[in-house]
Order: structure tokens, then C-alpha cells, then sequence
């Protein structure tokens, strides 16, 4: 009875949602992302929400248009976009696209991707990740002082050599902060801080799709990194891009975190004089290990590697 009861006010609420905005009685700035002839196109009782906020500018109206022309695969979201940044909306998911980086809430685990390492002050090191940086922009000692710190950091030489280690790193992040800088000159030819190296486009959307199956992911901000947000060439095209694998992340996101659901299997593998739980999903298959009170997703790798005594670096940090 109370599933039920559950299952009919989510019903309402996404009804109303969309009757709301369908006829603009919500917001006159809160659009559908793709028509859809009635609610019943989602097929999903508790769909996910998702608001794309975007000043109206050229740059965003021309996302929105290319985003709009693609696929619509995502019976399991409602998607929409606005020019009012500041718009709030009930257990949304918010993906911002606007200069400089957000930090919502600094208890909450970030993930920064950028071609330069910015470690942030005041945020635990331990909620920080960085990803796809280039190592010739950093100083040497900066490169040692990252061995010495409880720091989750993936260079672009590690994600091309380690590519598997992205998802479970990716897995439990709450924000994202992706500056386009991080994709090749080639690929963004407008962007200020681009440069000859860097992450192609197809390698970003498959980022961006681990991204959107975080199980608790609540934002993430885009960085078109332009001098003019009304001069542009392709950078509109890769975004849209980007945002359209975030989407396919999140429609097809499992909630299979251990906080979520029961269903798993318990594995106790001692590690010197700790004692650390490992627990699998018995339908997805993927792992977590519970350290200090604290669920961090890993691999199976990892579990087979501290079963074997060779305790990954990641996991011995967060032991220490």
C-alpha cells in the first residue's frame, strides 16, 4: 500500500510538473528539452529531473537547438532547460553552463576536469578528484606532493593506460565541474586555455557518461572556456555532445549503491589491522568496500588485489 501510495504522488507531481510547464504556467523560462505528445512517453514512475541552466545568450541557444535535434533516448528523465539561472526545482539534478567553477557544498565528494591541476582549498582533499590534466603544466613538486596527499587524480596519460579505474572513481561523485579546456585545441579551436594535447570528444562523452551514472550525483557545471559567448565555431556542437552522454549516463543509472538496496554479498578481507568490508551487488556486479564507516566504490580488481595482499593505492590511502 504505501509503495503504491508513493508511486501515485510521484505520478502527480511529474504530471503536474510537466502540465505546468507545458503551458507555461510554472516559469515562462522553464522549456521541455524534446516535445513529448503526454507523460505517458515516460515510461517510469519515478523519473529523474533534470534542468539545464543557461543565460540566453548565442552560445546557449545554439546548445540547446543541437541538443534538442538529437536523439531523444531518455524515457526515464524529464528534461528541461531555462535562461533563469537562479530557478529551483524540487530533487532536480542541475547542469549549469557558465564561466568558472561552483562549488555547491564542500562536504560533498567534487570532481574537477581540467587540463590544469587547481587543488582547492577548504574542501577535504580526500572529496576531491581530478581528472584529465596534463602533467607538463604542473611544477614538479606538485607532481611529488600528489603521492604524499589522500588525493583521487587521473593525468590524461593515466586515463588513456588506465581506463577502468574511471567508473568506480567516477561512481559516488555528488558534483562535477568540467572545464572544455580539457579537450584538444583542435577539438574546442576557440577555447582560451585549449592546447595541442589533450582529451578528444568521444573520450569526454564516455567521462561524462560514467558521470551520469553517479548514484548521487546532484550537479554539474560545464565551463565553455570563450573569451565571447556570441563568437564560437563547433564548441555549441561538443558540448551538446557532452551534455547528450551525461543524459545517457543518468538514463541508464543504477540504484545499487549499498545505502540504497540490500541486495548485495558481504566480503570481510583483513588488511594489516584493519578489517575492511567488500560488498557486490548481485545484480549489477559492482563493487564497493566500506572503509572508516564510508562506502567507496571500487572494482573487482581491486577486491581480487587486496584478497592477494597487493592492496591498490587507492585503497590503502583511505586506510591510512
Amino acid at each position: 500500500m504505501v509503495s503504491s501510495l508513493n508511486d501515485f504522488y510521484n505520478t502527480l507531481y511529474y504530471n503536474i510538473l510537466y502540465l505546468c510547464t507545458k503551458f507555461n504556467m510554472f516559469s515562462e523560462n522553464l522549456n521541455l528539452l524534446f516535445e513529448r505528445t503526454h507523460t505517458g512517453d515516460q515510461k517510469k514512475q519515478n523519473s529523474l529531473i533534470v534542468v539545464i541552466r543557461c543565460k540566453e545568450t548565442v552560445l546557449g541557444k545554439s546548445i540547446i537547438q543541437e541538443l534538442s535535434s538529437l536523439g531523444d533516448h531518455f524515457d526515464n528523465i524529464h528534461i528541461y532547460h531555462t535562461s533563469d539561472v537562479a530557478l529551483l526545482i524540487e530533487n532536480a539534478i542541475y547542469l549549469d553552463i557558465k564561466h568558472g567553477e561552483q562549488i555547491h557544498d564542500i562536504n560533498e565528494t567534487t570532481c574537477f576536469i581540467n587540463n590544469k591541476l587547481n587543488i582547492k582549498e577548504g574542501v577535504s582533499l580526500q572529496d576531491q578528484i581530478h581528472i584529465g590534466f596534463q602533467r607538463h603544466f604542473q611544477s614538479k613538486s606538485e607532481i611529488i606532493d600528489l603521492d604524499l596527499h589522500e588525493l583521487t587524480v587521473m593525468s590524461l596519460g593515466k586515463i588513456r593506460s588506465n581506463k577502468d579505474e574511471l567508473e568506480p572513481i567516477l561512481r559516488d561523485v555528488n558534483q562535477v565541474h568540467i572545464n572544455i579546456s580539457v579537450l584538444k585545441h583542435a577539438e574546442v579551436p576557440n577555447s582560451i586555455h585549449a592546447y595541442p594535447t589533450g582529451l578528444t570528444t568521444e573520450e569526454l562523452c564516455q567521462i561524462t557518461k560514467y558521470v551520469g551514472g553517479a548514484t548521487k550525483l546532484k550537479s554539474i557545471t560545464i565551463d565553455p572556456d570563450l573569451h565571447d559567448w556570441n563568437h564560437f565555431s563547433q564548441e555549441h556542437k561538443v558540448i551538446a555532445l557532452i551534455i547528450w552522454y551525461l543524459l545517457e549516463g543518468i538514463q541508464n543509472g543504477m540504484s545499487d549503491h549499498p545505502e540504497l538496496t540490500k541486495n548485495h554479498s558481504s566480503f570481510i578481507v583483513e588488511v594489516d589491522d584493519h578489517d575492511v568490508e567488500f560488498v557486490r551487488h548481485n545484480q549489477t556486479h559492482r563493487y564497493w568496500a566500506k572503509i572508516k564507516d564510508k562506502y567507496v566504490a571500487t572494482t573487482h580488481d581491486e577486491y581480487t588485489q587486496t584478497i592477494s595482499g597487493q592492496v591498490p593505492m587507492r585503497i590503502a590511502r583511505l586506510l591510512d
